[in-house]
């Protein structure tokens, strides 16, 4: 004996009416609004844009180390380098109280959202030392220069004082 079991289908179309969406979406969004407008919901989903803080209780992704600028390394509570640094703390008998003890915080690599030049006001950065491509390239000739004549290193931060900025092309459109 042969059955041919029909299988319903996962999702069943609702009907569209002249009017609109059926009564059943209707109610299956004020039933979202409500749970959303609830007082359990966590503000952070609320906003059409969400800016979900780093040090978040549930969805935090920012390194544990205090000030550290990078991001979680996935599954641990430290970025990259400092999920290294623990590891190696920890195979050389070390505790975590040590590792956190000295713990550097790290600076970015990269941003998503790129802060200004620190000399000029309207143009984004290019390198690591968040200066724009003319500034970069000033600072690295810079210090070649002084490497090369005078063989001493350059300090940034003096050389920074000197910079004179450089005017923008205004905001990207």
């Amino acid at each position: 004996m042969t059955s041919t079991a029909r299988l319903l289908p996962l999702v069943v179309p609702e009907p569209r009416t002249p009017s609109g969406p059926s009564r059943t979406m209707r109610d299956r969004l004020e039933v979202l609004t409500a749970l959303i407008a609830a007082p359990s919901f966590d503000p952070v989903f609320r906003p059409d844009v969400m800016h979900i803080p780093r040090d978040h209780p549930v969805y935090g992704w920012g390194c544990g180390i205090t000030d550290c600028e990078r991001t979680r390394d996935a599954h641990y509570d430290y970025c990259k380098e400092h999920s290294d640094d623990w590891r190696a703390v920890r195979e050389a008998g070390g505790n975590i109280t040590d590792f956190l003890v000295t713990a550097q915080p790290k600076k970015l690599r990269a941003w998503l959202i790129p802060p200004p030049c620190l000399i000029c006001p309207d143009v984004p950065p290019r390198s690591q030392n968040q200066l724009c491509y003319f500034h970069a390239q000033q600072w690295n000739s810079h210090r070649r220069h002084l490497r090369k004549k005078h063989q001493q290193e350059a300090v940034f931060e003096d050389w920074l004082g000197k910079a004179r900025p450089f005017v923008g092309f205004g905001p990207a459109r």
